[in-house]
């Protein structure tokens, strides 16, 4: 599983009235206070307004996350009580699958909230129906609503996972923990995380400790404040085994330029398995000493991928006094970060070998035999392979050459 994908992106919406356009909810801007970006009904209308969605052929979802109104003369407009619905033909709606009521943005500056729908549905229409608004607002609305089928975790909130910011490291830094976050916030400057001194704005790094080994692929970041100038341009990222010895495994670009507060997904190349992550954020697209911040992060734990194919063709050619020379075959070496040599019983690991190797001297002599297991560079490992079987060659002395064996 990767990060949830957000089937209301492209999906083509229609409300009860509009004073602002309901196409505004799917147009991943989340901005909580401009008009440019978020749905009212038309003035006046304050109570049982809906918004249809038509996704265009059938989705499947289990998670409807709103993006409140918030802040200023939005605030008391953002919607309260709701009813979810859902249908096949955008005509017949039945009961409602769910309903209930969100809790007001907090402190006047915006926020998210998830509705857990219960069971995943599998429909091309979905009614959201905004039934309240939280004040004496001639209006009712909502910034965004995102629609996914959540399956994994958020490993940003999961128990066992530590972050730490480790720059900047000034007194200037505003709050880091909005990087622990399950919602995604349009969250006033002082409550992200930001660079603080002038010769920090252009650097900032996290460390994430997971607390055990976790399979990472995406990881979705939300920029807040009043600009794009706030977005950093570009990402590298780290992992360690013991979260001191750090090694760059990917780094790429951020679309600085989008429309402010679009959330931005970095989807890792290949599925990496680590206790340990540094996210180091840099380049930030604005002049000097203006900085950039991130309001969220969610880093979303993969299903482990699929394992590496077993060895083939292991054999072993026999030198008495010298040792034993294993030979193998794999179907894809290229994909082999190494190779795990083991005694037969399964239980005793020989030694490890290096990927671009199809051959092993054990110098040992070992009676017995031998299995092969690949490991490739996630790390996955593979099944055992068949025991090998004897070659006869015969004779003492060091052996043939790997040029000579190896095929």
């Amino acid at each position: 599983m990767s990060a949830p994908v957000n089937v209301a992106n492209g999906a083509s919406v229609t409300a009860t009235s509009s004073t602002y356009p309901a196409s505004n909810v799917v147009d991943q801007t989340t901005r909580y206070a401009d008009w440019r970006y978020l749905w009212l009904s038309a003035s006046g209308n304050t109570s049982n307004q809906n918004l249809d969605f038509d996704f265009g052929s059938v989705v499947s979802f289990n998670t409807v996350e709103v993006i409140k109104l918030t802040y200023s003369s939005w605030y008391d407009a953002s919607v309260n009580e709701y009813y979810i619905y859902v249908s096949d033909d955008g005509v017949n709606w039945g009961s409602a699958i769910a309903s209930g009521a969100l809790t007001a943005p907090s402190t006047g500056w915006g926020e998210s909230e998830q509705i857990d729908l219960g069971s995943v549905q599998n429909k091309r229409y979905m009614r959201f129906n905004c039934y309240s608004n939280h004040g004496n607002a001639n209006y009712i609305g909502v910034a965004e609503i995102r629609v996914f089928n959540k399956t994994n975790t958020n490993l940003s909130v999961a128990g066992g996972t530590t972050i730490y910011v480790t720059y900047p490291t000034s007194s200037g830094i505003y709050l880091h923990s909005a990087l622990y976050s399950e919602d995604l916030g349009d969250i006033f400057w002082s409550a992200n995380w930001q660079g603080g001194g002038n010769e920090e704005y252009a650097t900032m790094i996290a460390d994430v400790d997971f607390g055990s080994q976790r399979y990472i692929k995406d990881i979705e970041l939300f920029a807040t404040n009043t600009t794009t100038t706030r977005f950093p341009g570009k990402w590298a990222l780290y992992i360690s085994d013991d979260g001191t010895s750090w090694r760059k495994v990917e780094e790429g670009t951020l679309n600085d330029s989008a429309i402010q507060h679009a959330l931005q997904v970095i989807s890792l190349s290949t599925t990496r398995y680590t206790r340990y992550m540094r996210l180091h954020l840099s380049d930030p697209p604005s002049v000097a000493n203006t900085g950039f911040s991130i309001a969220s992060m969610r880093i979303w734990e993969e299903d482990p991928p699929s394992a590496p194919a077993a060895p083939t063709n292991v054999r072993v050619r026999r030198f008495s006094g010298s040792g034993n020379l294993i030979t193998w075959s794999h179907s894809d070496p290229s994909s082999i970060d190494h190779y795990e040599i083991w005694q037969s019983d399964e239980t005793t690991k020989i030694a490890d070998t290096d990927g671009d190797d199809l051959a092993y001297w054990d110098t040992t002599e070992y009676a017995g035999d031998y299995k092969v297991k690949a490991v490739d560079d996630v790390p996955v490992t593979s099944a055992f392979s068949g025991t090998s079987t004897d070659l006869d060659v015969g004779g003492a002395g060091f052996g043939p050459s790997f040029d000579t064996l190896s095929g």
